[in-house]
């Protein structure tokens, strides 16, 4: 039997694997938006948390005007997990920055990712 590539491995909620209590695909999301970049989206994950860039922001590299848009989706339903007011995604945790664009995941796609999202097998 062969071993799982990565576009294979399961990615249902039960059988994610978490790292820090954060399930492994977001690990891969930031480590490729801004760690160590596309061609390194994986172990070992070295994305950063707080960038602070002209046009991307947090290790998920949300734009701005997307940030602002998923904090207020995620805040105003009440989701669990993010917390004080709506500031820069840098300015958050990585459970915050993941919690909300996991929220923003179900309301819109993976196009906020659109190579990283590729890079890690989700889409």
């Amino acid at each position: 039997m062969s071993p799982r590539t990565r576009a294979e491995a399961p990615r249902g909620p039960s059988q994610e694997r978490l790292i820090d209590g954060i399930p492994e695909v977001w690990w891969g999301i930031a480590d490729c938006e801004s760690g160590d970049g596309p061609k390194a989206a994986g172990p070992p994950y070295r994305p950063d948390w707080d960038y602070h860039g002209r046009t991307y922001d947090g290790g998920l590299n949300f734009a701005y005007g997307t940030w602002d848009d998923a904090w207020s989706l995620a805040h105003r339903e009440g989701i669990k997990g993010i917390g004080g007011a709506m500031t820069d995604a840098w300015r958050h945790t990585a459970s915050e920055q993941v919690t909300v664009a996991a929220r923003w995941l179900k309301a819109t796609d993976w196009s906020q990712w659109p190579v990283c999202s590729r890079v890690v097998g989700v889409r």
